[in-house]
């Protein structure tokens, strides 16, 4: 699992992430109040979260967004080959979720 937190003068972006085993790192992923972290599955990630936006994602992927009412954004990157695990969640100010996390 990756924690990162992009720009080190106002935490602006948070990621957490396990693209390879999301399984494995959902022992140790923080989670949203309704137990939401990377290795939910989609059902389970849409069923605690109503409130979800779909948004467009790289082929294999699909992204949901949710305003936290206080001026961030919190992003889902589930995969959808087949297993449909939370693979990664970004929470930041924007709207939408990078596209990639470089530093």
């Amino acid at each position: 699992m990756r924690v990162a937190a992009h720009n080190s003068e106002t935490t602006e972006t948070i990621v957490v992430t396990d693209y390879l085993d999301p399984l494995a790192a959902a022992a140790g992923s923080p989670t949203t109040a309704e137990g939401i972290g990377v290795g939910s599955t989609r059902s389970e990630l849409l069923a605690a979260h109503t409130n979800l936006s779909k948004s467009s994602a790289f082929p294999g992927f699909a992204n949901y967004t949710m305003s936290n009412g206080d001026g961030r954004w919190i992003h889902f990157e589930t995969s959808t080959d087949g297993a449909e695990y939370v693979v990664r969640i970004v929470v930041n100010v924007y709207d939408t979720a990078p596209s990639e996390l470089c530093g």
